[in-house]
């Protein structure tokens, strides 16, 4: 594996108030008063990151991670039906596990996780965030919740980079249909996470909503092969990291060789076509504020289920 290299990435911790609609908010998208990762009193903060993207490597995509066939030995999967709060990373990190109805420990199933925002304490508070589970499970998903983690911290992203492994471990999971999503702080460690070829396994595919990952951080990357499908969801009156999500969805498509951007659907997603291996680029805008989830559920499951 080659040496870490340093790498800068503006990324920002942001401090959110649960409002009473069960939404995040934040009152001031100018991210004055935020809480800047490494903050050296700049506005302009560099992190050190060591984010592997060589795929020459014993790790990532030629990891030992056994994806099996769609389907678990039975006996093999203790875990429970339902809902499970609780679980722990190895670096102790809490997150939530929630599985479809009818839950069969013996057929494998696709895993979303999900990465939270700054602002959460308990996984549980993400989950309201998005309401996801409802329609993931309800899709035949499972679904898990991860705490919030800094994205500035290499040992934790990595850390909870194995949360679908963990899971793997104990409910029977296609580790061939793992997919990653997160909101602002959560948006940005689903980035690195597709970035980082030791990520095991590697997500088929991912949708990051609000990151803080940005254009010049990414020209300092390399694509990733196999070509990763990505769906980045942006506001356009995002105060707290404008244009970031065309700055994103523009490297993943040049990655990915894709077409040029097409018109937005009903949605509001635009399409990069024709990309390599069919991996699928995706700009979804919409208007909400930083502090909002996107109301694009449903859209983002059909994305995940053609991977």
């Amino acid at each position: 594996m080659r040496p870490s290299v340093k790498l800068f990435l503006l990324i920002f911790s942001v401090s959110f108030s649960w409002s009473s609609a069960g939404c995040l908010s934040t009152s001031n998208d100018s991210g004055g008063d935020d809480d800047v990762v490494g903050d050296d009193g700049d506005s302009d903060t560099d992190v050190d990151t060591d984010v592997d993207t060589d795929t020459d490597t014993d790790s990532g995509t030629g990891s030992d991670t056994d994806t099996g066939p769609a389907g678990c030995e039975a006996g093999s999967r203790a875990g429970p039906g339902g809902n499970t709060d609780g679980e722990l990373t190895g670096g102790g990190v809490d997150f939530d596990v929630r599985m479809p109805p009818g839950y069969d420990p013996t057929v494998a199933v696709p895993l979303v996780v999900v990465y939270s925002p700054a602002g959460v304490s308990d996984p549980s508070q993400t989950e309201g965030f998005t309401g996801l589970t409802p329609d993931a499970t309800g899709a035949g998903y499972a679904i898990a919740y991860v705490n919030h983690i800094s994205p500035g911290d290499p040992g934790s992203v990595a850390d909870v980079g194995l949360v679908a492994s963990l899971i793997s471990a104990r409910w029977c999971i296609d580790l061939a249909r793992v997919y990653f999503t997160g909101h602002s702080d959560g948006g940005s460690v689903t980035t690195l996470l597709s970035l980082d070829v030791r990520t095991d396994p590697r997500p088929a595919a991912v949708a990051p909503s609000a990151q803080g990952v940005n254009g010049p951080y990414l020209a300092a990357q390399s694509c990733i092969d196999p070509p990763m499908p990505s769906m980045v969801i942006h506001s356009v009156n995002d105060g707290l990291f404008p244009g970031f999500g065309e700055e994103v969805s523009d490297w993943w498509s040049t990655c990915n060789s894709c077409g040029a951007r097409g018109a937005p659907g009903g949605d509001g997603c635009m399409v990069f076509p024709d990309c390599a291996d069919g991996a699928e680029v995706q700009y979804c805008e919409w208007d909400g504020a930083h502090g909002q989830w996107p109301p694009i559920n449903d859209s983002m499951l059909a994305f995940f289920s053609r991977f």
